[in-house]
């Protein structure tokens, strides 16, 4: 295996870059997180509609999971004044879209260590024939 870092390692993270993917890891972190980004991306839900979908969740831990996708710029609130009793909405943002390819290659790594994991040596072979076909 070949490698550009600097010495020789298979990683090469400079402080930088080591901070932007722990930021990224942040984001991103928690087990109900991209359950919410699922949802979202569906329709506009309601604080109810997203607890309907997301199986198990609390809602306290709903609410804090909302925020801090706000707090990110991932998920906005809007509340619809228009109709009675007040109806509070969320949706995904445009910015969302930047993390199509990060899923993608998320989903990728995922499924390639679960082969790995099952003894499926071939996984590697397959994944890679998979990422050719799709350039």
């Amino acid at each position: 295996m070949t490698t550009d870092s600097v010495d020789g390692s298979i990683f090469y993270f400079d402080d930088a870059k080591l901070d932007f993917l722990e930021e990224t890891m942040c984001v991103l972190n928690g087990k109900w997180k991209l359950r919410i980004i699922v949802a979202l991306s569906k329709e506009v839900c309601t604080f109810k509609d997203i607890q309907d979908v997301v199986d198990g969740i609390s809602a306290h831990c709903l609410a804090k999971e909302l925020r801090h996708l706000q707090l990110h710029g991932l998920v906005q609130k809007k509340i619809n004044m228009k109709l009675r009793p007040l109806r509070i909405e969320y949706y995904l943002t445009k910015y969302v879209e930047t993390l199509q390819d990060v899923f993608q290659t998320l989903s990728d790594w995922g499924q390639m260590h679960r082969f790995k994991r099952s003894g499926d040596t071939d996984c590697y072979e397959d994944l890679g024939r998979r990422k050719q076909e799709s350039f």
